[in-house]
This record gives structure tokens, sequence and C-alpha cells, in this order.
């Protein structure tokens, strides 16, 4: 078995969040062959603001395609310590809203083909929120065969979940329109969900995004 090199937890000193504001637009490929098919966008915004009269850090992700719909998650965090606050998804018939206090994470799931659900959860100090975990990886510092794990809430479940983030390999990777950067293999390792990103070592930045379908084929999401 794999030994892990760090266990992160919110305000770990290894943290360095990433600068804001980020604003990204990537496009949604399928890949089942030779010939990738265009599925439509995905935009991040990662951003500063004031709510509830304490500094926070927001991340804003939508995703565009007719096939796939309409997604759009928002996400606020501590921007020191990356502890989360809230979380909200938006995908077709599906709405789920998260609220983290001090002593517990407080929430409901609403769709259309299942039972809606209130959920309330001790709250774990030592998790993330979900959506946090791709802010994560960009906040620490990255090396070929570094080993990190985490524990995050996933909203969609109500539940706690083990997310091993492992840097795989390093190679350039597209940055912008005849600009590459120098990238971190990163795979990110959730229950049977596996996900490789290439995370821009000079900027930090996530540049492309790969993740297997139960199908079989692949999605990317490239610059």
């Amino acid at each position: 078995m794999t030994t892990v090199d760090l266990r992160l937890v919110p305000g770990h000193p290894a943290l360095n969040p990433p600068p804001a504001p980020c604003r990204d637009l990537k496009r949604v490929l399928r890949l089942d062959g030779e010939t990738p098919e265009e599925m439509g966008t995905c935009s991040e915004v990662l951003a500063f603001d004031r709510r509830n009269k304490r500094p926070t850090m927001y991340r804003k992700q939508v995703l565009c395609s007719a096939s796939i719909g309409e997604f759009v998650g928002f996400s606020t965090f501590d921007p020191a310590s990356l502890a989360p606050f809230t979380h909200r998804t938006r995908w077709g018939g599906l709405r789920v809203d998260a609220n983290y206090s001090d002593t517990q994470v407080t929430g409901s799931i609403v769709a259309k083909s299942a039972e809606n659900k209130s959920f309330r959860v001790p709250l774990r100090r030592t998790a993330f929120d979900l959506y946090g975990v791709e802010v994560v990886m960009r906040s620490i510092a990255l090396g070929v065969g570094l080993v990190l794990e985490l524990e995050a809430f996933w909203p969609e479940r109500a539940s706690y979940v083990t997310a091993r983030l492992t840097v795989i390999g390093s190679e350039p990777t597209r940055a912008g329109p005849d600009r590459y950067e120098p990238a971190w293999l990163v795979r990110l390792e959730l229950d049977d969900i596996v996900s490789d990103y290439r995370v821009g070592a000079e900027s930090h930045e996530l540049l492309a995004q790969s993740q297997l379908l139960p199908d079989g084929a692949r999605l990317d999401f490239v610059r």
C-alpha cells in the first residue's frame, strides 16, 4: 500500500491558497474512439468577497452542455484555512444546499426523481467540502511521487469521504493559445471515481482535467 506523505486538514501550515481573482473557461470533450466529441464548456471563477461580515473565498463552476445538462456549483470557504462555509449545486432537477456551522453541517437534497431529504451531520473540523478539493490541490507544493490524503464532506451524499491525491508525473500542458506551461499530473481517487488533473507548476491553475466514465469513455476538460 502506498505511504501517505501528508494528511491535510483545513488550516494546515502546508496550505497556501491560490491568488484570486481567477477566471477560466475549458472545452468539454468526450473521447470514445479516435475522434473527440464536443460536449460543451465549463467555466470557473475563483474570487474574494465579504459575506456575513467575514472574508470569504468563493468558487463558481458552470457546465453548459446540451447532452449533460447545465451544472452550477457555488462554494464558499475561509480564504486562509479553506474551511468550508457553504455549498450549492443546481443540476437539472437536482438542488443541493449545505451549510457549515461550528458544530454541524445542515442542508437539503431535492431531486425530481427521488424523495427530498434534509440532513444534519456533526461537523468534522478535519474535513474540507468536496468541491474545495480542487482548490486544495492548487494550494500545496507538489512534486512527483507526493501522496496526500484528506477528508471531505460530499453534499450530494450528505456524508464524509476520504480523497487521495497522488502526483504521478509532470509534462507541458496547454495553458492558452500557443502557450504551454510545465504541469504536475495529479490523480484524485475518490471511492470508485478516478480523475486526473494537470496543475500549472508556475501558475497553480487547473490547466486540464480528465475523468473516466462508467461506459469506458473519457471526459476531458481542456483549454
